[in-house]
């Protein structure tokens, strides 16, 4: 069956020969050709040979074909090879869950010892694999439990039976892969999608309850004025008076609702510059002291000296007011409310999140050991009139209202509760720009001064409204003060009255058909520069408290408008223009 000479790197006839006349016998393998050319792998015996009176009379050789086996080895060496390398965790159990063999991965990922020690979620989930394979025939499941270190390892398992004799004991080999880092990923994911679908909810809501609020303040605006009216026939201490004060306070309890509403929806604005922000948080907290019950303790801690941010004093106190108030209401028999300032947090989470400027950032921290609130119920919070106090106990405005503040400042609020625990809230907002502070804080709060009362007897207004009832109130407020009044439904009648006599002063509403006051107030001021202009509206945001000096408006007033706030705004903008004509003269 041989042929030719041994492969080299295998034992040549010499070396054989050598060890046969020291030793009498050899043995190893050989790697020869047989006659079809093939080479096979031979297990070689070679042992002296003696005759009946024990002469040595030679060799002989017994050459047994092992290629199958050494490839079958060979193989097994190169699977167990690859199975130690692997990246995934490769576990052989017996038919009860018991692990009998496993790789190295295995050891490291699920914390497998040949000791017997293993997580008992691992054991159990090796135990279910084992079950199911039996039974079914195969198993894909994901499973998770922690590890040493305390951290969550998520696994994606799958399990089948090993090919085993007829009558032995069946065995189950699993792998199980890491995908701790694909879970988390998804997590983020779904997390952010959701905070996304949330903020969207949000702004749709804002925008339904922005124009819900406009049209609702064009409904009061009238109201308001002709209950201003009849109280002033009233006698002053009379039942009906009195009376007439209540329908009042309850309307103007409703105007601030719907102001409320429009600050969720941010399409209220007010003025902002820079503040310090840890002053403007301490003089909130001083404020708040005595408004909250004796069982409720404040502690307080700010961080951010010299911080400054661009904003409004009186909203960021509403922002503490609101949040405190909450959180001492989520802890009738009493607790701690802790308000604190840094500059800590994921900023640069929140800036992805929410979409917000580059730059620095300061954090207010409002906490509290209350009653918490439930899982279910936390992405509501923030919406307008959803509340998780008893009927009676709150209007559902004020989170609202702190959401709408934040976000109108360029900022971002989170929160954290855990029932029974209690609730953590963190309002991110950027910090404004170095050497930004403009008016010193006692300055910008100092209440504005009554501004000169020009004689309004004969001064002609041109009232211009869309709507009729609110050109005929403020047309008898008007009169009631002396002023002679015209009124026109929209910009063009307008135009027309001013064409064939120029009042003293214009006031329209902004939102009107045929031509709205903001092309009113641009094309009256381009033709007639020394025309004092008031604007109105139902809804003012952002842009328009930019712009409408811009468009020659001296002031724009928030309907429903009081008869103060009107007769103010008239006198301060007929003062201006008096003052301007005087220096003009002087000059």
């Amino acid at each position: 069956l041989l042929y030719g000479d041994p492969t080299p790197g295998y034992p040549h006839g010499d070396d054989i020969l050598a060890s046969l006349k020291s030793l009498h016998r050899w043995s190893g393998e050989m790697l020869l050709k047989t006659k079809n050319g093939g080479p096979r792998l031979f297990d070689c015996n070679v042992q002296p040979f003696f005759d009946e009176q024990g002469r040595h009379i030679g060799y002989i050789g017994v050459h047994r074909d092992v290629t199958e086996r050494r490839a079958a080895e060979d193989a097994l060496r190169r699977q167990a090879l690859v199975m130690e390398h692997l990246s995934e965790a490769v576990v052989v159990t017996d038919a009860q869950g018991v692990p009998e063999e496993f790789n190295a991965c295995a050891e490291r990922l699920l914390g497998l010892s040949y000791l017997g020690r293993q997580p008992k979620a691992v054991r159990e989930r090796l135990e279910l694999i084992a079950r199911t394979v039996l039974l079914e025939g195969r198993y894909e499941g994901l499973y998770s439990f922690t590890d040493e270190l305390g951290e969550e390892v998520h696994i994606d398992a799958v399990g089948v039976a090993l090919a085993t004799r007829p009558g032995a004991s069946p065995s189950i080999v699993s792998v199980h892969r890491d995908i701790t880092e694909r879970v988390r990923q998804e997590r983020e994911q779904k997390a952010l999608q959701e905070q996304m679908e949330r903020w969207k909810r949000l702004e749709t809501l804002g925008r339904l309850a922005g124009g819900m609020a406009h049209d609702f303040n064009n409904v009061l605006t009238p109201i308001i004025g002709y209950a201003h009216l009849v109280l002033h026939q009233l006698e002053p201490d009379s039942r009906a008076a009195e009376d007439m004060k209540r329908v009042i306070d309850g309307m103007e309890t409703a105007r601030d609702m719907v102001r409320n509403i429009l600050t969720f929806g941010q399409r209220v604005g007010m003025k902002r510059r820079p503040i310090s922000f840890d002053r403007t948080i301490d003089n909130a907290i001083d404020i708040l002291a005595g408004m909250l019950p004796d069982n409720i303790r404040v502690r307080r801690s700010l961080d951010c000296p010299g911080a400054t941010v661009f904003g409004n004093s009186t909203q960021l106190h509403q922002i503490v007011m609101n949040l405190c108030t909450n959180a001492a209401q989520a802890m009738p028999d009493g607790g701690e409310i802790r308000i604190s300032t840094d500059r800590g947090g994921d900023w640069e989470a929140r800036k992805r999140e929410y979409d917000l400027p580059e730059g620095a950032h300061v954090r207010l921290v409002v906490e509290d050991d209350g009653c918490g609130i439930p899982t279910d119920e936390i992405e509501h919070i923030f919406e307008p009139f959803y509340t998780t106090k008893p009927k009676g106990k709150g209007t559902g405005l004020g989170l609202s209202v702190v959401h709408g503040i934040v976000r109108s400042h360029g900022g971002a609020i989170t929160v954290h509760s855990e029932p029974g625990v209690g609730t953590r809230f963190e309002v991110y907002l950027p910090l404004a720009r170095e050497g930004a502070l403009g008016l010193a804080e006692d300055e910008a709060g100092a209440p504005d001064q009554e501004a000169p009362r020009p004689e309004a007897s004969g001064r002609r207004v041109l009232v211009v409204d869309d709507e009729e009832d609110v050109r005929e109130m403020l047309s008898r407020l008007l009169e009631e003060q002396g002023y002679r009044v015209e009124t026109a439904p929209h910009g063009r009648a307008a135009l027309e009255a001013m064409e064939q006599h120029l009042p003293d002063l214009l006031i329209s509403d902004r939102t009107m058909p045929e031509m709205d006051g903001e092309i009113l107030a641009r094309t009256a001021r381009q033709r007639w520069p020394d025309l004092p202009i008031i604007l109105m509206s139902g809804m003012i945001d952002a842009e328009m408290i930019r712009h409408y000096r811009d468009w020659g408006a001296a002031t724009i007033l928030a309907k429903p408008i009081l008869p103060g706030e009107l007769h103010r705004a008239i006198r301060a903008a007929l003062s201006c223009v008096t003052s301007e004509n005087a220096q003009r003269h002087a000059g």
